[in-house]
C-alpha cells in the first residue's frame, strides 16, 4: 500500500521539517504486522512528496501476538468498505504520529481501527464533525468515502429511504467539506480532497435509484469545487470506483431505526446476500486504494480504477451528441458560452473567477 502526501507551498522542502523526516534519505521501521518505508519520490524548492510504502507481512497478521488465540485479527478488521484503512491508519500514526503529523482514521464503530489516531464519528452529525476537527489539528488531505445502499424501484420509495441514503451518501460529504475546507484554507499550504463516488455517478439503472442520484450530486459537486479551490492550491479529486470487493450490499440489514419506514419492504437478507456473491470478484481494495492515491498525487480531476466501462462512455458520449438540436445558435448565446468556457480554464489556473467574467 502507498501513501503520498504533496505540498506546492514555497519552500515546499519544508514538508521534511513538518513530518521531521530527511527528503535525502530513504527510511525504514518495523510495525507489528509489517514494515513502513519512508522516502521522497520529488523534493524541490517548488514541489515535495512524501512516501509511505508499507509491507504487510501475512504470516505476522495470522499469528498475532505471543499467545493469541483464535480471532487474533479482529483487531485490525474493519467491516466497512475499504478495509485497508486500518492498516494503514496504524502505519501512519506509528512512522509519522510522534513528530507532529497525524492522521484522523474516523469510523461510526472506532473499535475498528486500531491504534490511537482515530475518532468515532457517524458522517451525518455535524457537531460530532465540528469536534473531531478540533481534537485532530491540521488538515491537509480529506478523504470523504461514506456509503450506503437501499435496493428497489424509485416509485415505492419513502421519505426515510430518501432521507437516509441522501443524508450519508451526499449529507456526508458536505459535512466533511463545511468543516475541512476552512481549515486547509487557513493554514495555507495547500492540500487535497478526495470524494469518492461510484460509476453509478456516470451509470444510472433500476435497483439503486436513490444510490445513484447520490452519487451524480456527488459528482456535480466535486467537479465544481475543483475550480473553487484551485486558486489555494487544493486539488479536489472524484474517485469513482467500481465492482469492489466489500460489504456494501449489506446496508439495507444496518438501517438506522428512525428511518425504519422504508416503501421498499423489509430487507430480505438471503437475497441481499446472494446479491453479495457478485461483489466476490470486485476489484481488491488494496489496489483500488493505489490507484486513488496515485490519482491524487497527479491531481487528477477523475479517477477511474476500473478499466471495464469504455462502452458504456461511448454510449452516453453517442447519445447525448445525437440528442443536440441541429440548428443555428444566437451569436448572443454563442458568447455566454465562449465566456464560462474560458472561465473554467482561468479558474482551473488558479484564478477567482466572479460572475463579472460571467458576462
Amino acid at each position: 500500500m502507498l501513501l503520498t502526501i504533496s505540498t506546492t507551498h514555497q519552500p515546499a522542502t519544508d514538508l521534511g521539517y513538518l513530518l521531521a523526516k530527511n527528503p535525502a534519505r530513504c527510511q525504514s521501521f518495523d510495525l507489528a504486522f509489517g514494515k513502513a518505508h519512508v522516502f521522497y519520490p520529488r523534493a524541490t524548492v517548488e514541489q515535495c512528496t512524501a512516501a509511505l510504502l508499507l509491507e504487510l507481512d501475512p504470516v505476522g497478521l495470522v499469528r498475532g501476538r505471543s499467545g493469541a488465540q483464535e480471532g487474533a485479527l479482529d483487531q485490525y478488521v474493519n467491516d466497512r468498505p475499504y478495509v485497508a484503512s486500518s492498516f494503514m491508519s496504524v502505519a501512519i500514526a506509528e512512522v509519522f504520529g510522534a513528530e507532529g503529523a497525524r492522521v484522523a482514521a474516523t469510523d461510526r464503530t472506532p473499535e475498528n481501527l486500531p491504534g490511537d489516531a482515530n475518532w468515532p464519528l457517524d458522517v451525518t452529525d455535524r457537531a460530532r464533525w465540528a469536534e473531531v476537527a478540533e481534537e485532530a489539528g491540521p488538515v491537509h488531505i480529506l478523504v470523504n468515502n461514506a456509503g450506503i445502499s437501499v435496493f428497489g424501484p424509485t416509485d415505492e420509495a419513502s421519505h426515510a429511504d430518501y432521507d437516509w441514503i441522501m443524508g450519508v451518501n451526499f449529507g456526508g460529504v458536505v459535512n466533511g467539506l463545511v468543516t475541512v475546507i476552512p481549515r486547509i484554507k487557513a493554514h495555507g499550504q495547500g492540500g487535497h480532497i478526495v470524494n469518492v463516488a461510484s460509476m453509478a455517478a456516470y451509470l444510472p439503472g433500476p435497483q439503486a435509484v436513490i444510490y445513484t442520484a447520490s452519487k451524480f450530486a456527488v459528482r456535480g459537486l466535486t467537479e465544481s469545487l475543483r475550480y473553487n479551490l484551485a486558486p489555494y492550491g487544493i486539488g479536489v479529486s472524484l474517485m469513482c470506483p467500481g465492482l469492489t470487493r466489500t460489504h456494501a450490499w449489506d446496508s439495507a440489514l444496518k438501517r438506522p431505526a428512525h428511518f425504519a419506514a422504508s416503501g421498499f419492504g423489509p430487507a430480505d437478507r438471503a437475497e441481499l446476500t446472494q446479491f453479495g456473491t457478485a461483489f466476490e470478484a470486485g476489484m481488491d481494495p488494496l489496489e483500488v486504494g493505489e490507484k486513488t492515491l496515485a490519482g491524487m498525487m497527479e491531481n487528477r480531476p477523475v479517477i477511474f480504477t476500473h478499466p471495464e466501462f469504455a462502452e458504456d462512455f461511448a454510449e452516453i458520449h453517442s447519445a447525448c451528441l445525437a440528442a443536440l438540436p441541429q440548428e443555428a445558435v444566437p451569436e448572443g448565446r454563442q458568447r455566454i458560452e465562449r465566456l464560462r468556457r474560458e472561465a473554467n480554464r482561468a479558474a482551473a489556473g488558479g484564478k477567482l473567477i466572479g460572475l463579472r467574467e460571467l458576462t
